[in-house]
């Protein structure tokens, strides 16, 4: 079962008397990890009906999102810059405005 996983759970492993196996991934296997790592957390979001829980799976998908953005060569700041551009631009999703074409 590998997978990228937060940045402290080799150091939690540890502490709970195992040895974990490891590496640090770069560029594309790093890029592919991470893909696939939101994928994972989005099932996991979709399945949960605890809304607790769900909103934690939120948190684990913005933390993954953050770390692609700064693979793609963007901060935290620039990233959260661009998102309220584009929120100011375009709006938000608040309104649950679901849009079905045009007459």
């Amino acid at each position: 079962m590998a997978k990228i996983v937060r940045d402290n759970i080799p150091q939690i492993i540890r502490e709970s008397g195992k040895t974990p196996r490891i590496k640090t991934l770069e560029d594309t296997e790093l890029v592919d990890a991470l893909d696939a790592k939101l994928v994972e957390e989005l099932q996991e979001y979709q399945s949960e009906t605890d809304t607790a829980k769900a909103v934690e799976e939120l948190a684990d998908m913005y933390e993954v999102i953050i770390a692609l953005a700064k693979v793609k060569g963007y901060a935290l700041e620039d990233f959260l810059a661009i998102a309220e551009r584009k929120r100011n631009a375009n709006g938000g999703f608040d309104d649950g405005v679901y849009w079905m074409g045009n007459e």
